[in-house]
């Protein structure tokens, strides 16, 4: 009974420091301010061509954005 106790307790702390934390977003539209220039790739070639196709869809519009 005594490790039943123990362990649904410690869950229950563990739940309740992990929600707890104060991360959040503060100003959503500087979220994509940035563009990529290069992106080199190792691996599996299947895998890189549609991490590269979604990139490339996503920042198709964002032209002016700051480059890392």
């Amino acid at each position: 009974m005594f490790k039943f106790f123990k362990y649904y307790a410690s869950i229950f702390a563990l739940l309740i420091l992990t929600i707890s934390c104060g991360y959040k977003v503060l100003d959503k539209s500087q979220l994509f301010n940035f563009k990529l220039e290069s992106f080199d790739t190792e691996g599996d070639n299947k895998l890189n061509f549609l991490i590269k196709n979604n990139l490339q869809k996503v920042f198709k519009n964002n032209e002016g954005n700051e480059r890392i």
